[in-house]
C-alpha cells in the first residue's frame, strides 16, 4: 500500500469528495479480482459469459456503480448548481439592497450637504468672492444677499456686497450697503473709504472727501482711502492735493497699477506729460493687461506730437478692450493729424457706434 496514498487520504480528510472517489475506485479493483479468479475455477462457458459486459455479474456490478456514480454526480451537479443559483440570487439581492443603501446614502449625503452649505453663511461668503472674482458680480451680489438673511449682523457681507454693487455702477445701492457696514461697525475704516470712492464717483467730491478722512483717521495705513480721496480733489481739479494723496497710497501700495494710473492722469491735467508717461508706464508694467493705462499714455504722447506712438498704445487698448470707444476715437484722431483719412474714418464710425462720435463729428465738418 502507498503509504502517501493513506498519507494523502488522511491529509484530505477533510476533503470528503476525494475520499468518496478513492472508495470507488477500489470496489472496481476488487471486482477484477474476483473476475479472474471465476475464470481459473469455473472455466470456459462461465468465463465468456463473464466477459460479456451485458450478462457478467462483474460487469453489472461496474455498470451499478458507473450508473450509481453518474447518478450521483448528476445530483450533484444539479444540487451544486441549484444552490449556486440560490446563492447568485442571494448575493444579487444583497448587492442590490446594499447599492440601494449605499445610493440612497449618498443621495442623503449630497442633499444635506447642499442644505448646509445653503444654510451656512460663511460658505456662501465664501462662494460669493469667488464669483466676485471671476466678475460675475450679479451672482456675488445674490450670494452675499443669502448670507445677509442668515447672518443679519454680517458687517463684511454688507461691505462687499456695496464693493459688487458699484462694480455695476449702482452707486446708490452701494452707498446703502457701506452706511449699514458702518452703522454695524462705525469703527470700520474700510467701509468709509468706500463709500468715499462711491460719492466721488456720484460728484458728490466734497462728501467723498470727508468719508475718506475719516477712514485715514480710523486707520492711517489703508491705501484705498487716500487714493479715493485722491479722485474727490482730482475732480475738484485741487491737483496738487490729489498728486499728495496717490503718492501716499503709492507708498502704501507700490505694487498697484491703478495708483499710478491714476497720478499719471494728475500729471496729465498739469501738462507735465513726461511724467505722466512715466506713471502709466508703471503701471503698464505692473499690469500688462490694463487698457486704461494703455488709452491714457496714448493721449499723453498725442499732446507730445507723437502720434505714431500714441496710435501704438491705442491699438494695444482696443485689443484689450475691443469695446473702448475712446480709444478708436483717439487712434481716430491721431490718424487725422496724419492725413491717414481713411483708416480715421474707420475708426471714427466705430468710436461713434460705441458711443463716442467726437472724431466723426470733426471728418464731417
Amino acid at each position: 500500500m502507498d503509504t502517501r496514498k493513506e498519507r494523502n487520504l488522511s491529509l484530505e480528510a477533510i476533503e470528503s469528495g476525494a475520499v468518496k472517489e478513492s472508495a470507488n475506485a477500489g470496489d472496481l479493483v476488487a471486482c477484477e479480482k474476483a473476475r479472474i479468479r471465476a475464470l481459473e475455477i469455473v472455466g470456459g462457458i462461465f468465463a465468456i459469459l463473464c466477459l460479456l459486459p451485458f450478462s457478467s455479474p462483474c460487469a453489472g456490478y461496474a455498470k451499478e456503480v458507473e450508473a450509481s456514480g453518474q447518478q450521483a454526480g448528476q445530483e450533484t451537479k444539479q444540487q451544486n448548481q441549484t444552490r449556486r443559483r440560490l446563492f447568485l440570487r442571494q448575493e444579487t439581492t444583497q448587492e442590490t439592497q446594499e447599492q440601494d443603501q449605499t445610493g440612497g446614502g449618498l443621495f442623503l449625503q449630497q442633499q444635506t450637504t447642499q442644505e448646509t452649505e445653503r444654510q451656512d453663511p460663511s460658505k456662501l461668503f465664501e462662494q460669493a468672492m469667488d464669483a466676485e472674482k471671476r466678475g460675475d458680480y450679479q451672482v456675488a451680489i445674490n450670494l452675499y444677499s443669502q448670507a445677509i438673511a442668515l447672518k443679519p449682523k454680517n458687517v463684511a457681507a454688507y461691505n462687499n456686497r456695496g464693493k459688487a454693487y458699484c462694480e455695476l455702477k449702482n452707486y446708490n445701492q452701494g452707498i446703502a450697503d457701506f452706511t449699514k457696514a458702518i452703522a454695524l461697525n462705525p469703527k470700520l475704516a474700510v467701509a468709509y473709504a468706500n463709500r468715499g470712492g462711491a460719492y466721488s464717483a456720484l460728484d458728490n467730491y466734497n462728501q467723498a472727501i470727508k468719508d475718506c478722512t475719516q477712514a485715514i483717521e480710523l486707520d492711517p495705513n489703508l491705501a484705498v482711502a487716500y487714493t479715493n480721496r485722491g479722485n474727490a480733489y482730482n475732480g475738484l481739479r485741487n491737483y496738487d492735493q490729489a498728486i499728495q494723496d496717490y503718492t501716499k497710497a503709492i507708498y502704501l501700495d507700490p505694487k498697484k497699477a491703478s495708483y499710478y494710473d491714476n497720478r499719471g492722469y494728475t500729471y496729465d491735467e498739469l501738462q507735465s506729460y513726461d511724467q505722466a508717461i512715466k506713471d502709466y508706464t508703471q503701471a503698464i508694467t505692473l499690469d500688462p493687461k490694463y487698457a486704461n493705462a494703455y488709452t491714457n499714455r496714448g493721449a499723453a504722447y498725442y499732446k507730445l506730437q507723437s502720434y505714431d506712438q500714441a496710435i501704438k498704445d491705442y491699438t494695444k487698448a482696443i485689443e484689450l478692450d475691443p469695446k473702448e470707444a475712446l480709444a478708436y476715437n483717439n487712434r481716430a484722431r491721431a490718424y487725422i493729424k496724419l492725413q491717414i483719412y481713411d483708416l480715421a474714418r474707420k475708426d471714427a464710425k466705430k468710436a461713434c457706434d460705441l458711443g463716442n462720435c467726437e472724431a466723426w463729428n470733426m471728418l464731417n465738418e
